[in-house]
């Protein structure tokens, strides 16, 4: 009977959550509506060489590889200051791109000799090349930002949205991750688990007495 019920739970919870990601995807593919006004929001930080740099013999080169290798970031502030932790201060900086093992492949062999091969930090290391210059021959430009559009708001949708959030939290605390397996388990069953685990660390423990 428990299970019946649970089954029926999940079912309806699966099925809410298909039409909530519908409703939330034609929510994000309402269309842009342009503005009488544009206004300004921002700024795009990207890099560019100095001019002494850009007039060497390899200026060329690398004014290519940093336009096409490296990525603008957005400040909504002019002085690039971000908070971190609510205490500490960040700059924003552009992102220099990853490449993997077959894009490093790809590129002309004047180009490679300015990308240098790193390991990555992550459990599962692996080696990517990102491009490699000093700071001195770089220059941060700021460009500004102008919102020109906005999206549509269709209410309707925003009520469904809204409707469908409260009826999955009606069926579950927590219906992101109903379908782990202990969300099936029987309160006395998680209760009996949890004792075993206690007694097998209690165990673990005395033997070192």
């Amino acid at each position: 009977m428990l299970r019946n019920r649970k089954y029926t739970i999940k079912k309806e919870i699966k099925r809410t959550l298909e039409q909530l990601h519908e409703i939330q995807r034609q929510m994000r593919n309402q269309s842009l509506v342009p503005l009488d006004k544009p206004y300004h929001r921002g700024y795009w930080v990207s890099y560019k060489l100095r001019s002494d740099i850009l007039r060497s013999k390899d200026g060329e080169t690398l004014s290519y590889i940093l336009k096409n290798y490296t990525k603008p970031q957005f400040s909504i502030r002019k002085d690039r200051k971000v908070k971190y932790k609510s205490t500490k201060v960040q700059y924003i900086f552009p992102e220099f791109i990853k490449l993997s093992e077959r894009k490093f492949n790809e590129l002309p062999e004047n180009h490679k000799k300015y990308f240098v091969k790193l390991t990555s930090s992550t459990r599962v290391p692996y080696y990517y090349w990102v491009f490699s210059i000093q700071e001195w021959k770089l220059e941060i430009t700021m460009k500004k930002h102008y919102v020109t559009h906005y999206k549509e708001h269709d209410e309707i949708l925003y009520q469904i949205e809204d409707e469908l959030t409260k009826k999955l939290y009606s069926l579950s605390s927590n219906p992101w991750g109903y379908g782990n397996s202990y969300r099936y388990e029987d309160k006395t069953l998680m209760l009996e688990k949890e004792d075993r685990k206690v007694k097998e660390e209690l165990k673990v423990f005395m033997k070192h007495f």
